[in-house]
């Protein structure tokens, strides 16, 4: 009532304060990405902690709120990721009927994230209309590597490792493929390493020579990679250009670009999926993972199944210039994903504990699970005082609030 009495006045200005538990939080075991490389619970940050902010680089929490017990909800994108977090907890999306950024509750984002639209059966075989979700909300998409304040130095030529990971063989250091670029590659690595180069057909193999070790697999081994392809935890600590050669080495493999642009990695193998998937989202490239079925018949009668990244980027993915080629800027399917993702789905998830943080950088972002760009909590004062406090000198209402629910309401109110 004092603040719709204020704005009947005239009044310029308000100036709330008061206990700030207000809650705009994620549940406890989402994670945050920190500038020492480590990824930990929500739950468990501190004020003071460095974390990675949604533009890739570190940002200092100010202040850790835990919430308690309340009710959450999950989020699901379009790209397949999804979060769960309070009907308070603020968002960065893009409003594609309104055509601006805004700072949206989830509770204000559920109330038209999702609409109908008839699609005309003229583009269909059988001349029907179809009836499709359309979607309102799209949260922008990390962009940028992540910097982290120191890097581990590559136990392996990242380039090579690649190439290995994605046409090597699983028990020893043999690469099959045809490119002369890759085949010179493998035969350099060889010499550097002091290793015999060996070619049967279409196969790479490097070898140990007479009286000595074979130093490359015993790092193998090492890592547990003999028969067990995956990209080892500090791979993505390695510095920007170290993870972006691991990358190519991948692609260059086990990658490809359609004609029109279109860039996809391939593989069987789930746990290295889920590793280069892990790879290209924390070098600032949109991507999305999707499940095959493949054309072999097992034994029990089913078809095989693989798995397939889409890579939304203009960005250098590939060393070979028969692939670098086709990559196009002006994709139009590409393009509109390499920034932002729908919100896709909305639904209750229960009740759990769970906190939210400040964070001290301008844009108030911040990286969660998955690499996930998401809002910080709104300082009270800082939130009024920015938003309000519009005219020099004018005569300001001065509202004092210590208790919860009144801050809750009349910030309810504010955002409304």
């Amino acid at each position: 009532e004092m603040l719709k009495m204020a704005e009947e006045d005239g009044r310029k200005g308000v100036l709330m304060y008061g206990s700030r538990r207000i809650s705009k939080a994620l549940k406890n075991d989402e994670k945050l990405y920190y500038y020492d490389g480590s990824i930990r619970n929500i739950g468990d940050s501190k004020k003071g902690d460095i974390i990675i902010g949604g533009d890739g680089k570190p940002t200092t929490i100010l202040g850790v709120y835990p919430q308690g017990e309340v009710d959450l909800y999950k989020i699901s994108f379009e790209d397949g990721r999804s979060i769960v977090c309070c009907k308070d907890h603020l968002w960065e999306v893009y409003d594609l009927q309104a055509d601006k950024m805004k700072t949206l509750p989830l509770k204000e984002i559920m109330k038209k994230y999702k609409y109908k639209r008839i699609h005309s059966g003229k583009k269909y075989k059988d001349g029907k209309d179809r009836e499709k979700n359309c979607f309102n909300y799209y949260i922008p998409l990390l962009t940028n590597p992540i910097e982290l304040n120191t890097y581990d130095i590559p136990f392996i030529d990242p380039y090579y490792f690649g190439l290995w990971l994605g046409d090597g063989s699983e028990r020893n250091l043999t690469i099959t493929n045809i490119d002369q670029p890759i085949i010179d590659h493998i035969s350099n690595f060889s010499d550097e390493n002091d290793l015999n180069f060996i070619q049967c057909g279409f196969s790479y193999k490097c070898t140990k020579k007479s009286g000595k070790f074979n130093k490359v697999w015993d790092i193998f081994k090492d890592k547990n990679l003999n028969e067990n392809k995956h990209i080892p935890i500090e791979c993505y600590n390695w510095s920007v250009e170290d993870r972006f050669n691991l990358l190519r080495g991948l692609m260059d493999s086990d990658g490809t670009v359609s004609n029109n642009g279109d860039i996809s990695f391939c593989n069987i193998n789930k746990n290295l999926i889920d590793g280069v998937e892990k790879l290209i989202r924390e070098l600032g490239i949109g991507c999305k993972v999707f499940e095959k079925k493949g054309s072999y018949l097992k034994k029990d009668n089913t078809f095989n199944k693989y798995y397939l990244i889409r890579l939304y980027t203009d960005k250098k993915v590939f060393n070979l210039d028969r692939k670098l080629s086709r990559i196009s800027s002006t994709n139009v399917r590409n393009y509109s994903k390499r920034n932002r993702t729908a919100i896709i789905n909305i639904e209750y998830y229960g009740k759990d504990e769970a906190t939210c943080i400040r964070v001290d950088n301008e844009d108030s972002l911040f990286l969660t699970t998955n690499s996930i760009v998401t809002h910080n909590s709104v300082v009270m004062a800082s939130y009024l005082m920015r938003t309000l406090y519009t005219v020099r000198n004018a005569k300001c209402n001065v509202l004092g609030f210590t208790f919860n629910p009144d801050l809750k309401a009349i910030t309810d109110y504010m955002q409304e």
